[in-house]
């Protein structure tokens, strides 16, 4: 064991940077946030050789005075603090932290002019140490280059990714800033070619067009907005859909008091938001901006301040949970218009359409069929001879049936093209948010069973019973029978019918194994009201007359969340005329 000694002032430093700067994104970060609290409007960033050979940042915000620039560089200086009361700093950072970090590992030079000065001034310094200085043309503004960049962190420098890895990384960086603060204006530039410009916006609707430049429109027509308030909090902004999703949480950026934050606990948030709507693997796109007071929550939790602790955590998780299940609730039977794109890009045409298409079609007259030959076989497609196949009913969102296609699907036809609904998916939420309303309600009517039914379930009998006053309130009354490995089944949801019994007890025995046991306060309930729903609805390969379609068809105009099924897949899909006739080549 060493003895115990002081470090010096230039270890400290290096230290400090290394919680602050783990790779040259950070620096870019740091640089950019201060640009924004100097009131900036334009910022310019560049880079080369992924950031490790320069940064530079470039801004028209108020300066530093020249007085003041030797203090800037300076550990524990800031502008940023009008008092000591740390709890209400409203900035991004502390200029006089993110500039001796930045130092420790690599060299920098500042350019900075005030309002009140004629001239700018510069130095250049390596680690604390000023080597050159002087005064110099300049605009209004700040510029920080960076070079050699971990050049004294060799062992930081060894771990870098390669050049382009970076570039995304910064890029993407980028991308949250700009979120962040849709009234300034961007400019991007690597290896001196300009990636991005994203231009400032000083309407009501700055957020909602930045998100357009960045995010692209597919996220905006296919996505919810928020915009709701509670407990002295506001949340505004858009998620998607429950049927545009993602593999993993790429699509999600948060928001407080405009900074770029990054929590599992909102996270989770968010992803409880879609329970029941979305499935467990896949995860929402979000753009959230929280207004928080800053006496209700603590940024400096965290070196890079990525993370924050909140005084009240419910609260929070409330106001997020609560504001996009109502974006869900009013977003009605509203799905991605992406599905119905895959679909058509899908479908292949049997043939190239160009001017000389006739020269493409070889047919033979002769070996043409009769007509009741060419339709004899086609069995796949059950039309109901007593159906309406007028125009009647096309004023509804979905239309009207028209025919039941391979027994699992149903095709109606609307006003403006076509609809393919899934039998089984669709009459699967219908069903789950019957037995929610009816929760809700106080207790899911139940319906005595003539027989009770004996169900041999061995090691899982216990955990049903350990449940079974909550499966009650479910509209389920079991009890013990005989020996431990059996229960008897008195009572099932009055919406159930026949069923499989000893299926659905299968079933829901897995469920509550997975939970660890039923909470009918938690949002995981509804795994348990899946199950049950599942277990009733309209299988694939059901034969279904007009009358039931149509049924089905106006449950779901009626019923919330009914574009997708209790797995987040959805129930139907829309294609447009427009869409089927280039298909056809009729446009």
């Amino acid at each position: 064991m060493y003895k115990i000694k002081l470090l010096s002032s230039k270890m400290i430093n290096v230290i400090a940077a290394g919680e602050v700067i783990e790779r040259p994104s950070s620096i870019v970060k740091e640089l950019v946030e201060n640009s924004i609290d100097a009131g900036s409007k334009k910022i310019i960033v560049t880079i080369r050789d992924g950031g490790k050979n320069a940064i530079v940042i470039k801004d028209n915000g108020c300066g530093i005075d020249n007085k003041e620039i030797y203090l800037a560089i300076k550990r524990h200086a800031t502008s940023k603090l009008a008092n000591d009361d740390i709890s209400k700093v409203a900035t991004l950072g502390f200029r006089g932290e993110a500039l001796p970090s930045i130092a420790a590992i690599s060299n920098i030079k500042i350019i900075s002019r005030t309002a009140s000065e004629e001239t700018a001034y510069y130095i250049k310094l390596e680690g604390d140490n000023i080597y050159e200085e002087g005064i110099c043309a300049g605009k209004i503004g700040t510029t920080i280059e960076v070079s050699d960049i971990f050049r004294k962190a060799p062992v930081r420098l060894k771990f870098l990714k390669s050049e382009k890895s970076e570039n995304m990384a910064i890029t993407e960086i980028m991308k949250q800033l700009a979120l962040s603060s849709p009234s300034i204006a961007f400019d991007l530039y690597i290896n001196n070619k300009r990636k991005f410009t994203w231009y400032n916006n000083f309407t009501l609707d700055a957020s909602e067009l930045r998100i357009k430049q960045i995010i692209g429109e597919d996220f905006f027509k296919n996505s919810l907005k928020i915009n709701f308030d509670r407990h002295q909090m506001k949340i505004y902004g858009y998620t998607s859909l429950p049927t545009h999703n993602k593999v993993n949480w790429s699509g999600v950026y948060i928001f407080i008091n405009n900074r770029i934050i990054k929590d599992k606990n909102l996270l989770g948030a968010i992803k409880a938001s879609y329970q029941g709507v979305m499935a467990g693997n896949r995860f929402p796109l979000a753009i959230l901006y929280l207004i928080i007071p800053n006496d209700l929550l603590d940024i400096n939790v965290h070196p890079a301040k990525t993370e924050v602790r909140f005084k009240n955590n419910q609260n929070v998780r409330s106001l997020i949970i609560n504001s996009i299940r109502q974006a869900l609730d009013l977003a009605g039977l509203k799905t991605s218009t992406l599905i119905s794109r895959s679909m058509i890009n899908s479908i292949n045409t049997p043939y190239k359409i160009n001017s000389q298409r006739e020269n493409n079609l070889s047919l033979d007259f002769k070996n043409i069929k009769k007509d009741d030959e060419l339709f004899k076989n086609i069995n796949n497609l059950d039309f109901d001879k007593n159906q309406n196949n007028d125009d009647e009913g096309n004023d509804n969102y979905l239309g009207i049936a028209k025919a039941q296609v391979h027994k699992t699907y149903i095709l109606s036809q609307t006003r403006e093209g076509i609809v393919i609904v899934d039998q089984h998916a669709a009459h699967e939420r219908l069903v789950l948010e019957h037995i929610k309303e009816e929760f809700n309600k106080n207790r899911v009517p139940s319906q005595i069973i003539l027989v009770p039914e004996i169900i041999t379930l061995k090691e899982k009998t216990k955990i049903l019973l350990d449940n079974k006053e909550a499966l009650n309130k479910l509209g389920l009354v079991i009890e013990s029978f005989g020996n431990d490995d059996s229960i008897l089944v008195r009572e099932v949801p009055a919406i159930l019918g026949n069923i499989d019994l000893k299926s659905l007890i299968n079933d829901l025995a897995d469920e509550i194994i997975d939970m660890g046991g039923i909470d009918l306060l938690s949002n995981k309930i509804e795994g348990i009201f899946s199950t049950i729903a599942c277990h009733n609805s309209v299988r694939a390969g059901r034969r279904l007359n007009t009358e039931e379609m149509n049924a089905i068809l106006r449950k779901m105009e009626n019923t919330v969340n009914a574009s997708q099924c209790n797995h987040g897949r959805p129930t139907y899909i829309v294609l447009n005329l427009k869409d089927i006739e280039k298909l056809f080549g009729r446009t």
